[in-house]
């Protein structure tokens, strides 16, 4: 989990993790030994994609020249991720962010109890480091199911494919996203480098925008070609060329947004998240993917298929510019930034 403060020349404000319970926050350097934990590095890896600092020899950034405030979860053996932790996280930040990144998710309930929800609404109007609104960027997910929807029939939100058989498949009729509705919080879906929706991205009602990442198949039936993002991380060579997923999708969005705010510091974030979904780009590939249907024991039908459920089966834009599998488009930096930069004229 990442904050983004924008316009300023040190790249880490400073840092926090969480620790039985509370929010220990200091500067990077001090603490630097406790936010790293060895053989992970998904979190270096977006903070590298957001806002690597310019270079001339590693990847840079969408943002190089804004500042990062890096929180890691509570770790024991494994990371402990909670509603309970995050409403902590969130009070400590109130005031010392721009932009809030969250790349993870729970299917298929994303529930936050509704005093998150209410201080996250307060936060996304009036909160921030200048009182103009944090805008709350999601990662949608990567399980090629709704993020909010209720269907007629269990739909698969986890499982895979081994010899033409789903296995171990957990299924549901009701998913919900306590967020999805929020003013100010954009849930990001993945493309492939092709601007074809990745056949693992979440979709549906909630989804705000898109931006590129790998492709991988939504049960692991078969391997895709296309390759994921190349960023700054903690691997041994500095760099990776395989970030993925939604949480890859979502960090371009902060990063895009982080460059937009820079280019007008006086946008709140409101009209922050206005300008990247009315810029979104919408010349994508709407094709769906071919079906496949697996031989699913133990289901319902006996069967599941790899494609979205029947509403969410056409990825093209309605008459309000929005798509279930795009939201209002693709993210574009350009026209975000030359947006941003006209209003500071008028």
């Amino acid at each position: 989990m990442d904050a983004i403060a924008c316009g300023s020349d040190n790249k880490f404000v400073a840092a926090a993790f969480l620790e039985r319970g509370r929010l220990l926050y200091g500067d990077t350097q001090r603490i630097k030994t406790q936010m790293f934990i060895p053989g992970y590095r998904h979190g270096t890896a977006l903070a590298g994609l957001m806002a690597g600092s310019l270079n001339a020899s590693l990847p840079v950034g969408v943002a190089p020249g804004c500042r990062l405030l890096p929180v890691r979860w509570e770790y024991d053996k494994r990371f402990r991720i909670t509603p309970q932790g995050f409403h902590t996280i969130l009070t400590a930040l109130a005031d010392k962010t721009d932009i809030f990144i969250n790349t993870w998710a729970s299917l298929p309930h994303m529930s936050l109890p509704d005093e998150t929800v209410r201080l996250m609404g307060e936060l996304s109007r009036s909160g921030g480091r200048r009182g103009k609104g944090i805008l709350f960027i999601w990662a949608a997910g990567n399980s090629g199911c709704p993020i909010h929807f209720c269907a007629d029939s269990p739909v698969p939100f986890t499982g895979y494919v081994k010899d033409n058989v789903f296995c171990e498949g957990r299924y549901s009729t009701s998913f919900t996203h306590s967020i999805c509705n929020l003013e100010n919080v954009l849930i990001v879906a993945a493309i492939n480098l092709y601007g074809r929706r990745a056949h693992y991205s979440s979709y549906g009602p909630g989804i705000a925008l898109c931006a590129p990442s790998n492709n991988r198949h939504c049960f692991d039936a078969f391997p895709f070609d296309e390759p994921g993002l190349t960023t700054r991380s903690a691997d041994i060579k500095g760099y990776t060329h395989n970030f993925k997923g939604t949480s890859g999708a979502a960090g371009l969005v902060a990063g895009v947004a982080a460059l937009t705010l820079s280019a007008n510091p006086q946008l709140d974030a409101c009209e922050l998240a206005d300008i990247l979904c009315g810029t979104a780009a919408k010349d994508l590939n709407c094709r769906p993917y071919d079906e496949h249907r697996f031989t699913a024991p133990g289901s319902v039908s006996g069967e599941v298929t790899d494609l979205p459920l029947q509403p969410f089966r056409d990825g093209r834009f309605n008459g309000n510019g929005w798509s279930p599998w795009f939201g209002y488009g693709l993210v574009d930096a350009e026209k975000a930034v030359m947006m941003a930069l006209d209003r500071v004229k008028n």
